[in-house]
């Protein structure tokens, strides 16, 4: 027959309760610190596109591949050749106008293109606020249509990204 020590249970269960509280304390902090880091990430991400391009870059550096399309497509062959596949986005959200967002359009058709011309492994996220959603839906929606149908055409898929369409 085991002999239990009440007094080590009792002192055991302490503990227990302790570390219990301790862990939803740490649980607590860890969710209003995310929550804390999702507020500064977004405001930080906002007043981003007014600061000069020097003082964003070392900030943007271990997210964006590059600033030219060509520094963009070597990453992703690099990448590639690790064994990863690849999503590829132009950076950016809004549009002023119709001209800007067809601008955005003819640089996405030029990178599906760059990608099967390079024989890459990747795929490109768009913004359809980039693409004027915010301007006209029929005309997004005719943008988009056209971008769907030049990656289809090079066998390139899309993601539509809707972080704040």
């Amino acid at each position: 027959m085991v002999k239990i020590n009440l007094e080590v249970l009792s002192c055991f269960f302490v503990i227990l309760e302790l570390l219990t509280k301790y862990i939803c304390c740490l649980l607590q902090w860890e969710f209003r610190f995310s929550v804390l880091m999702a507020f500064i990430n977004t405001v930080f991400a906002y007043f981003m596109q007014f600061l000069p391009k020097w003082f964003v870059k070392p900030f943007a550096k271990p997210y964006v591949a590059g600033v030219k399309i060509d520094e963009v497509l070597d990453v992703a062959k690099n990448l590639n050749d690790k064994g990863f596949s690849t999503t590829i986005d132009i950076l950016g959200e809004f549009v002023n106008d119709e001209k800007g967002a067809i601008k955005v359009k003819n640089q996405y058709s030029k990178l599906i293109r760059s990608i099967r011309e390079r024989d890459l492994d990747s795929t490109i996220s768009v913004k359809l606020t980039h693409l004027g959603l915010d301007l006209d839906f029929a005309f997004c929606k005719n943008l988009m249509t056209e971008l769907t149908q030049e990656a289809k055409r090079f066998n390139v898929g899309i993601a539509i990204d809707m972080e704040n369409s």
